[in-house]
């Protein structure tokens, strides 16, 4: 049937018809040899030769079946190779947007960062948070260390304990009364001042920024190294993006633009660098 099929469409569109011209006359012939109307030996020739067509046709009909599968292997290739392509060119500009960013690495946990590398021959330190008491106390060896030489120079943001409306957002967004991030806030204005006494003693500054507003994030300014914090609406503690990033890309870029807008905009407020004064 299917030689039937092919060479239907050959006669349709004209093609190969001397050699079915051959095959109708080659059974004309051999349906005359039956009835003893044409010589045995033309009709075995003919014969031979319709055999032969038939063969070609054969082969090239399996031929072209291969052909096709051929070609739909390699279409599939084809498209196999499309996708990569596309993967490729999604992941380099993914690759040039990190490394645009100047992004270095990412931790869900802040004890997984080495923080010991940034205090270490750091010179300008500059700190943005809502109080960090957990942070203060861990690192608080690292931070009196770096008050104590000489040149060194600390800026703390921290928000307005005094601002009730600060105290009343912040009591909407997480699980405690305005009076609690109050006292806590209050709690870390008096920590650093007891860094800027001791900073002072030692020929280095201490500089406490007070800010009316709510600190949506934190961030952490070590010379040419950033390190960018979330926050977490949940109630509990949970791990939250640390995002490292270093001098030259965007990231820092944007922290060191923040700074120079919290220093400029309105409200904002520095206080005393020596505790007491």
């Amino acid at each position: 049937m299917r030689l039937i099929k092919k060479a239907w469409q050959d006669i349709s569109h004209g093609e190969n018809l001397d050699l079915y011209a051959t095959i109708i006359i080659s059974i004309i012939v051999s349906f005359l040899g039956l009835l003893g109307y044409a010589p045995q030996n033309l009709v075995s020739s003919l014969n031979l030769t319709c055999l032969g067509i038939l063969l070609a046709f054969s082969i090239k009909g399996d031929r072209n079946i291969a052909k096709t599968w051929e070609m739909q292997r390699l279409s599939k290739n084809l498209e196999r190779i499309e996708q990569l392509n596309a993967d490729f060119l999604r992941k380099s500009a993914l690759s040039e947007s990190i490394i645009n960013s100047g992004l270095e690495e990412i931790h869900y946990q802040s004890r997984n960062i080495n923080w010991d590398s940034f205090f270490k021959d750091v010179k300008e330190i500059d700190l943005f948070f809502l109080y960090a008491r957990s942070w203060r106390s861990l690192h608080e060896n690292l931070l009196y260390r770096f008050v104590r030489k000489s040149g060194n120079r600390m800026r703390v943001f921290l928000p307005d304990p005094s601002n009730e409306v600060i105290l009343k957002e912040l009591s909407t967004r997480f699980p405690r009364e305005p009076d609690a991030f109050k006292f806590l806030i209050n709690e870390a204005i008096m920590y650093f001042e007891n860094l800027a006494f001791e900073a002072e003693q030692n020929g280095a500054a201490v500089e406490i920024w007070i800010i009316s507003a709510t600190p949506m994030y934190a961030f952490y300014r070590f010379d040419e190294k950033v390190v960018l914090s979330l926050n977490s609406y949940k109630v509990t503690k949970g791990n939250v993006p640390h995002f490292v990033a270093c001098q030259g890309g965007e990231m820092y870029n944007y922290i060191i633009e923040e700074i120079n807008s919290i220093i400029h905009r309105t409200g904002v407020r520095q206080m005393a660098k020596r505790r007491g004064s």
